[in-house]
């Protein structure tokens, strides 16, 4: 790696300190100190400081080429633990960008057995596609406690070549790690979602051969080597053709459906447009695990910055189209099982005052520093990134607590008009 002159290194210490002033006069300064553990790396109740020295030749050639996977070596520096000779790429699909690059930092890419605490890996989002920075650190914090694993996320200002250069949030990997984490396991097959499909996939069965469905579509991360698509496609078969007296018995051997039911729950009630009941692009943005030695698996979300769409979102918008949700709608304790979920995530978030807005403005008053200061900030109108600034990040970040005054109420109201009733939620979740 090009080694740094005395000017330049002298000219980057004085825009690190007039950053610093910067910084703390928003109240920004994180603290540092020996930090040992994973949920050290992820506390999300600070903001994070993340160094990467990178040949700025390099950096370019990222940045100019954002739409390839290549690696470039960097070191890397968080709360005074420092990695050499790690890998850093640009990353993401609609959300990539020159100006502001989602990043994977691969700490073991070029040495095997280098991690960061036991990651091999982690991720910093630029949220080119979420001027507020937040909707997915909220809206993975609430699948949590829905009791749906999710990854951890802690807001972070990522400084290149001792210069700030962005507001990001740094991201764990749905991998193996998380898999001990999450479940004490990591044998099983974890499968990402990769729509292939123009006209949008909801589960309909495409035919007896296993490669339409993986790795076509369920990408395997992990045995790579042997993705048993003939369980995928089993799976789908099952979907679409078990009798509606057995639909229940049979789907049950592939999919856990009173997760499955809440995890819909969860997303309808963060109104996400791009999730696993999709929009107009079908089915998107979500992981899914099948335990080892079983045939029955998980969904875990994944790039939930399209949540907070709309307050008025209806609770079953989707369910229709998606063949497995709305079969499993028709099985009365199912059905049950999603209205009592969206009701109990009404009230984990609450209304004004309740818990989402607390979150809300406990992360405003973090981030909107570093936010407003972003000298790349990026954010998306009809599809397209561009540049954008601090008033944009201001006015994402009153949509979202619009949504968080009155979804609740409004999701509250649809439950009980479609059938629930409150006091089937148990002590503590009225």
């Amino acid at each position: 790696m090009k080694q740094l002159n005395q000017n330049t290194f002298h000219n980057w210490s004085g825009q690190r300190r007039v950053l610093a002033l910067a910084l703390m006069l928003f109240g920004l300064a994180a603290p540092y100190g020996s930090a040992q553990t994973v949920a050290d790396l992820f506390d999300d109740q600070h903001v994070h400081d993340i160094w990467l020295d990178v040949n700025p030749a390099d950096w370019k050639t990222l940045r100019d080429n954002y739409l390839a996977d290549t690696y470039y070596p960097a070191t890397f520096n968080w709360n005074g633990r420092i990695l050499h000779n790690i890998g850093i790429r640009s990353r993401g699909s609609g959300s990539r960008s020159p100006e502001k690059p989602n990043l994977l930092l691969g700490f073991s890419r070029y040495d095997s057995k280098q991690q960061l605490l036991g990651l091999p890996s982690v991720i910093l989002k630029a949220n080119n596609q979420d001027a507020s920075l937040m909707r997915e650190i909220v809206a993975m914090n609430l699948f949590r406690r829905m009791g749906i694993p999710a990854v951890l996320e802690a807001p972070a200002r990522l400084f290149i070549n001792g210069e700030f250069f962005g507001a990001y949030m740094l991201n764990e990997v749905l991998d193996e790690a998380f898999l001990r984490r999450n479940f004490g396991e990591d044998t099983g097959y974890l499968y990402d979602w990769e729509e292939n499909r123009t006209d949008g996939y909801r589960f309909e069965y495409l035919g007896p051969d296993p490669a339409l469905y993986s790795p076509a579509m369920w990408s395997p991360k992990t045995r790579k080597t042997d993705p048993d698509p003939a369980n995928i496609e089993a799976m789908v078969r099952a979907v679409n053709f078990a009798p509606d007296a057995d639909f229940e018995r049979e789907v049950s051997k592939y999919v856990d459906l009173k997760q499955f039911m809440t995890y819909i729950a969860t997303e309808n009630f963060l109104a996400d447009f791009d999730g696993v009941l999709g929009g107009p692009f079908g089915m998107n943005n979500f992981y899914f695990y099948r335990f080892a030695g079983t045939t029955v698996g998980q969904f875990l979300p994944w790039d939930k910055d399209g949540t907070f769409s709309w307050e008025g979102k209806s609770i079953f918008d989707g369910v229709e189209e998606n063949v497995l949700a709305r079969r499993a709608m028709q099985v009365p304790e199912l059905r049950k099982t999603y209205l009592d979920a969206l009701a109990k995530a009404a009230a984990l978030a609450g209304g004004p005052g309740g818990w989402m807005d607390g979150e809300i403005n406990r992360l405003y008053y973090q981030i909107r520093g570093m936010a407003r200061l972003d000298p790349n900030k990026q954010c998306s109108t009809a599809g397209v990134i561009h540049p954008c600034g601090a008033e944009d990040f201001e006015r994402e970040v009153e949509i979202i607590r619009l949504f968080t005054r009155e979804r609740a109420g409004f999701v509250t109201a649809e439950a009980i008009a479609a059938g629930h009733l409150p006091s089937t939620l148990g002590p503590g979740i009225e």
